[in-house]
């Protein structure tokens, strides 16, 4: 029985390790999503909890990303897991500043990826850890980039007396 076909694929089969990335994607997408939403809500004025929230969305975000990282194999899902990670932000905040740094984040987020392949095409045993440690430094600037771009253009839009406690 022939799997899912997608056209535009080098090879039309639908594989378990890609239905598995684009799962991964999914749930990228939705922790990223997430994790958007509760910075906005409460980046200016924590509540009580409030930061744990930001920490544990983008924790499991950093995590899923980190595994696709490892399973994504095709170069369109991977430019597609990172546009999920960081394109989210878009939908909170407007600024061109911001979307310079999404763009910049997802390019150097592929670039992270790109090297953690290499460092798996050199490596003859598999070793999960090393491999998302070639590529984390990358997405984890981009991310951290994101943050403080969009805690900025937060600040700006805040009175001074959101901001002093």
């Amino acid at each position: 029985m022939k799997a899912f076909s997608l056209s535009g694929w080098k090879n039309s089969s639908l594989t378990s390790r890609d239905s598995f990335g684009l799962l991964l994607t999914l749930f990228v997408f939705l922790f990223s999503v997430g994790g958007w939403q509760a910075f906005f809500s409460s980046a200016v004025d924590l509540k009580e909890g409030g930061i744990n929230g930001i920490i544990l969305w983008f924790f499991f975000l950093s995590v899923v990303f980190l595994l696709g990282v490892v399973v994504w194999r095709r170069l369109s899902v991977r430019i597609l897991g990172a546009v999920c990670a960081f394109v989210p932000a878009l939908f909170f905040l407007h600024q061109w500043y911001v979307v310079v740094f999404v763009l910049f984040s997802i390019a150097i987020s592929v670039l992270g990826m790109w090297l953690a392949e290499r460092e798996m095409a050199e490596r003859l045993s598999f070793h999960f850890f090393k491999t998302a440690a070639a590529g984390q430094f990358f997405f984890v600037l981009g991310l951290s980039l994101v943050l403080s771009s969009g805690y900025f253009s937060l600040l700006k839009q805040a009175s001074w007396e959101e901001i002093v406690p």
